[in-house]
């Protein structure tokens, strides 16, 4: 009988906490979006005056054409600052990033 591998310890220790070893299947572009929006809501109602769920309202009414800016970084700032215009509110300090 071989030893086992380092792999093969790491597998079993992960297989016990129910992490796959295999990555999870792929999500789709709108549950993708849905993520994004949702975190986009977060982190704008931390910056801002607005509730996560105004802010939730507010990216509901966003034009199909502008879903793209969920995106990037910078597409979050564009849509972060469209939220706060449309509510009277001054351009948020708000600058994701990927890590």
């Amino acid at each position: 009988m071989t030893e086992p591998t380092l792999g093969d310890i790491l597998g079993s220790i992960l297989a016990g906490y129910g992490i796959a070893a295999e990555p999870p299947p792929p999500v789709s572009d709108i549950e993708a979006q849905a993520v994004a929006a949702s975190s986009l809501s977060h982190a704008l109602a931390r910056v801002s005056d607005m509730s996560v769920n105004q802010v939730w309202d507010c990216l509901t009414s966003v034009p199909d054409n502008m879903l793209a800016l969920l995106h990037s970084p910078q597409g979050w700032t564009a849509l972060a600052s469209l939220v706060a215009a449309d509510n009277g509110l001054p351009e948020p300090l708000l600058m994701p990033s990927i890590h």
